[in-house]
């Protein structure tokens, strides 16, 4: 057996660029460029639909909360109508009705504390609370006249003990 020798590869010369032979880059780089607008474009457009997404979301959460809020709000008003109808079938005194009892108001339920004597008035104090949302009514009504007169209706945060 013989050695086989390996044939020589010549070697190649890379030939100069000059004019005539040089490649032709602009339509690569109109490509590029074409690619880098759809990309900013699409980022844009990814950015501007994310933030509209999440208005629309925020928007929606926080309209289910003004809404159980004004449910809350109603319920407690409601109950605070219901005292103030309680003395007037009454008409004689508020001794007859001394509230401290649990109601329903439009399907949404409410609670109307003990009504309590403050010297020549009444007070009236009522909360509700729909889903998380608790709101609370205090009211004082005048007794010191002939006919009664609403002197207060207030929302508070807190009753005062």
């Amino acid at each position: 057996m013989s050695a086989r020798i390996p044939k020589k590869i010549p070697a190649t010369t890379t030939p100069a660029v000059t004019k005539e032979n040089r490649p032709d880059f602009s339509t690569t780089k109109r490509g590029f460029i074409a690619l880098i607008s759809v990309l900013v474009i699409t980022v844009v457009s990814l950015i501007i639909g994310t933030t509209l997404i999440m208005k629309s979301i925020s928007h929606a959460s926080m309209s289910s909360s003004e809404i159980y809020s004004a449910r809350a709000w109603a319920a407690a008003n409601g109950c605070v109508e219901y005292a103030l109808g309680q003395f007037s079938i009454a008409s004689t005194s508020w001794s007859t009705y001394t509230g401290d009892n649990a109601l329903s108001i439009g399907g949404n339920s409410c609670y109307v504390y003990t009504i309590t004597a403050t010297g020549t008035s009444m007070l009236i104090r009522a909360s509700s609370t729909v889903a998380t949302y608790t709101r609370k009514l205090q009211v004082i009504v005048a007794t010191n006249t002939p006919q009664s007169v609403l002197s207060s209706w207030q929302e508070v945060g807190d009753f005062a003990i």
